[in-house]
């Protein structure tokens, strides 16, 4: 047999003359593999500056009630000729604070002593076909903890259960990781959040929903970590209440709606206050809304009624009106008490060294102590106040939220009691919720150009680097992965910052989080792109040796 000439050999890996050779298989997987892990380390640097910060900035973001922060300047003092006159005040107020927020609608209810005095209603209901009135039901966020506390202590005052218990006696199966500790923990530091568990216990309660037996409920605080010791430190957590509303059910072996209707809402004719979504929609429930880039936008999102003892009541002014009158007036709105006055005065009276009584905050308005809540889902918001010491009383509901709105709602409706109380209300900053997002709207088309001048120069990039060459440039392979490790670690790591998951900020503020999550896809798949042609230009050069990420 002969053998092939010089001029017939055919090497095994022989391309057609200018085509560049295919790279191996194993440069590129150990590129990826690179690649990948310097991302990961950008991002992981990112996290970690970022938990720092957290030690350092304020976390209470505002739908976890906290109280005002440092003094007040003194208000100024303000005459009216008549109520008439104070009542127009507060409406222009009010209004001047619905179009700073862009709120679709507002409606306020006031009462004095034992009647209510004023109610007056703004905007739409929906979109611009229906108006807002006194009777129009909205969802009332945490607003709904007040009832769930009224409930607990009313079983307390017939003896069915004692406030300084162990949940354990009510509810075998709670336990959190510290089973030792889980076992101190009262029903009074539930109702007074000093139990330990922590916020983001609270705000990942959302699968609660789909809990229906004692053993799911338990999965979702087996592995909580308390915050603090039992009964030591006030820490705002939704899952006090949640468990709460378990309790009351245990307790009464019915649900917890039945028992708040029997024994709160019917004895203070609070006819227009539901416990089902669907019929509320048929009285009237207004369209809740959610911000998006400083625009309210109607969304209907899901009613998480396990939920129902946390925030997921439902009523309007005009009943929110008769249960303020009944916190001021020994908790009766001229019927029989639904609680007794010792009751009563355990709900307003907030522990040793702690702002938060029993589903009310202690705070001040012009030096005069008040009690507040506010109340939030990601599309209805609501705020009340009552001033024992002058018997006045006020709430204030909205059909649209977004974190960065609620601080100035909140702030509203103090703004209210100071108009109340004879003072001028509180001077705001310039930087509120339209300067917020006027400011985060110019930075959203600063990064949409950015990103589409990325896009397009991509082509001309990859030309740059064949010609300058892979030897010249060794740092080119870490430049393009610093852009998304730099928007993972951003996602992965403002949650931190701010003590929340990314499902309650996708809740609270979906623009700003989806926005963070389409950066991160946009920078991966830049990165990815501009990784590609480094490699296609490292293939094609005579003198190429393989690019590795630094």
């Amino acid at each position: 047999m002969r053998s092939p000439g010089p001029a017939s050999a055919i090497e095994p890996n022989a391309v057609a003359a200018g085509t560049p050779p295919m790279p191996p298989r194993g440069p590129v997987i150990r590129l990826v593999g690179r690649s990948l892990a310097t991302v990961l380390v950008i991002a992981g640097s990112v996290i970690l500056l970022l938990m720092l910060l957290s030690g350092v900035v304020n976390r209470e973001i505002v739908w976890t009630a906290s109280p005002q922060r440092g003094a007040l300047a003194p208000l100024a003092p303000m005459r009216f000729a008549d109520s008439t006159a104070m009542f127009a005040a507060v409406d222009a107020y009010v209004a001047d604070e619905m179009r700073a927020v862009r709120a679709p609608g507002l409606v306020i209810a006031i009462v004095h002593d034992r009647r209510i005095v004023h109610q007056r209603a703004l905007g739409y209901a929906d979109t611009k076909s229906r108006r807002i009135t006194a009777e129009t039901p909205f969802i009332l966020g945490s607003l709904s903890k007040s009832f769930t506390a009224i409930a607990v202590v009313q079983l307390a005052d017939e003896g069915k259960l004692a406030l300084d218990a162990p949940v354990q006696q009510y509810l075998s199966w709670f336990t959190v990781r510290d089973r030792d500790a889980a076992t101190k923990i009262t029903i009074r530091q539930l109702l007074n959040h000093t139990s330990g568990l922590p916020k983001s216990a609270g705000l990942q309660l959302v699968r609660g929903a789909e809990a229906s037996t004692g053993v799911e409920d338990a999965r979702l605080v087996t592995n909580v970590r308390l915050h603090h010791a039992p009964g030591t430190t006030f820490e705002y957590s939704n899952a006090n209440y949640w468990l709460l509303g378990l309790v009351i059910e245990a307790v009464t072996q019915g649900s917890y709606e039945t028992y708040l209707r029997s024994h709160v809402l019917v004895p203070l004719a609070m006819e227009h206050t539901y416990i089902d979504e669907r019929i509320a929609e048929v009285h009237g429930l207004a369209t809740g809304h959610r911000i998006w880039f400083g625009y309210p936008r109607a969304e209907t999102l899901p009613y998480y009624w396990r939920e129902m003892s946390v925030g997921y009541l439902i009523s309007t002014a005009d009943d929110m009106g008769r249960y303020l009158l009944a916190h001021l007036n020994g908790g009766s709105d001229g019927g029989a008490p639904v609680i007794s006055a010792r009751g009563l005065a355990e709900l307003h009276t907030p522990p040793a060294a702690s702002p938060y009584a029993m589903g009310w905050l202690i705070d001040s308005v012009a030096g005069i102590p008040v009690l507040w809540h506010t109340g939030a889902v990601a599309n209805y918001h609501g705020d009340m106040l009552i001033i024992p010491s002058s018997r006045w009383g006020v709430v204030l509901l909205s059909n649209v939220n977004n974190f960065i709105l609620e601080g100035q709602l909140s702030d509203a409706v103090k703004g209210v009691a100071a108009l109340l109380l004879g003072y001028a209300p509180p001077r705001q900053p310039w930087f509120r919720f339209r300067a917020s997002y006027a400011l985060i709207l110019a930075a959203a088309l600063l990064w949409l150009t950015w990103r589409v001048w990325q896009v397009v120069r991509l082509r001309h990039w990859a030309r740059e680097q064949r010609v300058m060459g892979p030897r010249s440039h060794a740092w080119l392979p870490a430049y393009p992965l610093v852009d998304p490790g730099v928007a993972l670690g951003l996602l992965a790591g403002v949650p931190i910052l701010l003590g929340s998951p990314i499902s309650t900020l996708r809740w609270f503020v979906p623009d700003l989080t989806d926005w963070m999550i389409l950066n991160a896809v946009v920078a991966i798949a830049i990165a990815g792109v501009r990784i590609a042609f480094l490699k296609m230009a490292s293939s094609s050069s005579p003198e190429a040796e393989p690019l590795r990420p630094m």
